[in-house]
């Protein structure tokens, strides 16, 4: 019987994890969103409801289970693209670059937040790493055998 081709995880499931780690991040941007918006919530929020007419229903009543969910959902997301990426780091890296994206945008079009070009340039170089770390192969640093790593430590 011949034996399953093994498929390298870290090849099969890259564009997984990847969009994996940017949607946990835009999970994030959400739940960064509707924390402040809760923040700045006035007392109720009418609804009109068809056979009940006007409805009057506190806005943190709705805002706050709304920031749990989505906080459960982007760390449900993100533990996702950890199991399907050989790389912690370019998780962690793709996601807090997606948040930091998306709450800038965010908070530019819903709160009219200003954002400098120091701020741009410093969110170009946070791409420019992610782009590097997600590019780069998935190569394995050598451990060093013992007698080098002792050898090495007689001389620190």
């Amino acid at each position: 019987m011949p034996k399953p081709k093994h498929v390298s995880p870290s090849t099969s499931t890259r564009p997984v994890s990847f969009s994996l780690s940017i949607g946990s991040g835009l999970l994030a941007a959400t739940s960064t969103l509707l924390a402040k918006l809760t923040a700045q919530a006035s007392d109720t929020v009418q609804f009109k409801l068809p056979f009940l007419g006007l409805v009057s229903v506190p806005n943190r009543s709705i805002l706050v289970p709304l920031v749990v969910l989505s906080n459960i959902a982007m760390w449900a997301v993100f533990t996702r693209a950890l199991s399907a990426s050989s790389s912690s780091a370019a998780v962690t890296v793709l996601n807090n670059s997606a948040n930091m994206i998306a709450s800038a945008l965010l908070g530019y079009v819903v709160f009219s937040e200003s954002l400098s070009m120091r701020w741009w340039i410093g969110c170009a170089f946070v791409l420019a790493g992610s782009a590097i770390m997600n590019r780069g192969g998935d190569s394995v640093m050598p451990v060093p055998s013992q007698s080098k790593a002792r050898a090495h430590h007689k001389y620190l």
